[in-house]
């Protein structure tokens, strides 16, 4: 049998928690069986809100445990869901969940009230951790460099641990000052946008028609955590196109 879990403990199924779950909270279902992780597709599982609307999310597994987090974006925020159903197709199918053990694993299906609103971590700051092109065509080129060449028409994304404060997701809170030889020019604004995942955030800086290489300094950048705390650490990258 599939049971809830919130943090007041486990339910049965269809039995709603006595606590509600923030907007990038983890909805958590115990299965009997424990999954075998390579059957956990984006088919696996479907979640929806109370109107069908399905919703991005991201799935992982702990032990029995199927963990979801939303995907939350500036369009999510502004017409959150206050109930989430999270239905996992099992076996025997093409596309649903096989047990670890070999055995069948029945379909399972659990909904959860939300909060509409985001949780901070508990550190309650905001760390830049990564960053790498994104191509238009897909895909994502880590970097650990302070020298970042984007392919044409990639886009720039910000890797934070940290929950992101969205009204400070702005193109003038994240200011590109471009270099001409020696001379560094007027900032310029890039196309912003954002998501929270958990307590981890991602911006991503639209670059398109990038001539100049241009400078990114963390300790010009106005992005704010849910505590009101600036980025770190305090560094600068320097972005061109790649082969200019």
């Amino acid at each position: 049998m599939l049971a809830l879990l919130a943090a007041c403990g486990e339910r049965s199924p269809g039995v709603a928690a006595t606590r509600t779950v923030a907007l990038n909270g983890a909805f958590v279902l115990r299965l009997e069986r424990e999954p075998d992780p390579l059957t956990l597709t984006d088919d696996a599982v479907r979640v929806s809100d109370a109107r069908g609307r399905i919703l991005a999310a991201r799935t992982r597994l702990d032990g029995p445990r199927l963990v979801i987090r939303l995907v939350v974006d500036a369009a999510l925020l502004a017409d959150p869901p206050r109930r989430v159903s999270v239905e996992v197709a099992a076996g025997p199918s093409l596309v649903g969940l096989a047990a670890r053990d070999g055995g069948v694993m029945p379909p399972a299906r659990a909904a959860f009230e939300v909060r509409p609103v985001l949780e901070d971590a508990p550190e309650g700051g905001l760390r830049l951790v990564a960053w790498e092109a994104r191509p238009s065509a897909g895909g994502a080129v880590a970097s650990s460099s302070s020298v970042v060449e984007l392919p044409d028409g990639a886009d720039l994304v910000l890797r934070f641990d940290g929950v992101l404060d969205p009204p400070s997701v702005t193109g003038d809170g994240v200011p590109l000052f471009p270099v001409r030889g020696e001379a560094e020019l007027p900032a310029v604004r890039p196309g912003v946008r954002w998501s929270v995942v958990g307590t981890s955030s991602e911006v991503v800086l639209d670059l398109a028609g990038l001539e100049l290489p241009v400078r990114l300094r963390t300790r010009r950048l106005a992005l704010r955590s849910l505590a009101g705390r600036a980025p770190e650490p305090r560094l600068e990258l320097l972005l061109s196109a790649a082969g200019s």
